[in-house]
């Protein structure tokens, strides 16, 4: 959604890549407490601490991505070929082959669904998300998250990602 408001050009995205990765860490998070929906326990899941490292990098190059070919450009890209773009959240080898493609099966059709509602959804804030950031830039992009994901960078060339929630909290003050 892109919206001009005077000056200010503010975009929120609601990128496939970020939030897969917040889902899939919830997976992982999910699986090790044996909290996994229907019975499911997917192996190929990488340990905590090498999860932690890998998501940080796989974070952190989706992020130079999208500066350099833009979100829509990078959604396209990542819907195309998932594997190549997200592939390395799983550890290597046919479980982890196994657990991506079934964690991104479950992942499109719910993200493709919400993306709609969050888009409407952050309308409401875009006046407060323009106060907040009035006469750093002449645009701004809001990566939209649906949950949080701590410890990873926010800021990228082009604007900010936050966490859903944070966005009302923080448009409400």
């Amino acid at each position: 959604m892109v919206q001009q408001m005077g000056s200010m050009t503010v975009t929120i995205e609601f990128p496939v890549s970020l939030n897969f990765l917040v889902y899939a860490w919830r997976v992982s998070d999910r699986a090790e407490k044996n909290q996994m929906p229907f019975g499911w326990a997917p192996s190929g899941l990488w340990p905590a601490a090498e999860r932690q490292i890998k998501v940080e990098q796989v974070w952190n190059v989706q992020l130079d991505a999208m500066a350099h070919v833009g979100v829509a450009g990078h959604d396209g890209q990542c819907l195309a070929d998932p594997a190549y773009h997200l592939r390395e959240l799983f550890a290597p080898g046919t479980h982890g082959d196994q657990a991506f493609h079934a964690t991104w099966d479950f992942f499109v059709p719910w993200w493709s669904q919400s993306r709609n509602a969050y888009d409407l959804a952050a309308a409401p804030f875009l006046d407060a998300i323009r106060s907040g950031h009035h006469g750093i830039s002449d645009s701004l992009t809001v990566l939209i998250l649906y949950d949080e994901l701590p410890g990873l960078r926010r800021d990228f060339v082009a604007g900010i990602v936050v966490p859903f929630e944070q966005l009302i909290r923080n448009a409400s003050q």
